[in-house]
């Protein structure tokens, strides 16, 4: 938890539905935040499975799994489209928000939140690897940065963390 929650950058993304999200829609919920990519093979399918089982612990809770929503940010724009995203976010759980965008507002999201990233050349113009934070970020429902969960992830041990970051609010 950080000691005192750190403001975002002003950006804008697309859905996997197509539809805008800016820092209006982390308002009135808790969001946990990951930025990879859909080709990445191993982080983010991984925390994507974790992020389900965090999801339905929360959702077995009266009223705790409400507020919250869970989402992915590409740093793979070049290749994860929003019908890349469409297919592959869902598939994990269907609530959860898959999310692209230009490389400005990309970077300014993950320059802001503390995160990194740095696409490696590959054997082909298309195939190619992201080396990308593996942290979970989670933004509270004023929209800012309030604490960090470190890999590895285990769904039991966020939602503690989780729980004890939303009662000290």
């Amino acid at each position: 938890m950080l000691a005192e929650p750190e403001v975002l950058a002003d950006f804008e993304l697309i859905k996997h539905d197509n539809t805008t999200f800016s820092n209006p829609a982390f308002k009135d919920r808790w969001s946990f935040v990951i930025f990879g990519y859909t080709f990445c093979p191993d982080f983010c399918p991984t925390t994507l499975v974790v992020f389900d089982q965090v999801h339905r612990m929360l959702m077995q809770q009266p009223g705790r799994g409400l507020d919250v929503q869970f989402a992915m940010v590409s740093v793979d724009p070049e290749r994860d489209t929003v019908r890349q995203l469409k297919a592959y976010v869902p598939h994990f759980n269907s609530a959860f928000i898959g999310l692209t965008g230009n490389s400005t507002m990309i970077r300014r999201l993950t320059d802001s939140i503390g995160a990194d990233y740095e696409k490696h050349v590959g054997s082909t113009a298309d195939n190619y690897l992201i080396d990308h934070s593996t942290a979970v970020y989670l933004i509270n429902p004023k929209g800012r940065l309030q604490g960090i969960f470190a890999p590895s992830h285990d769904a039991g041990d966020m939602v503690k963390g989780f729980q004890k970051i939303r009662e000290r609010m």
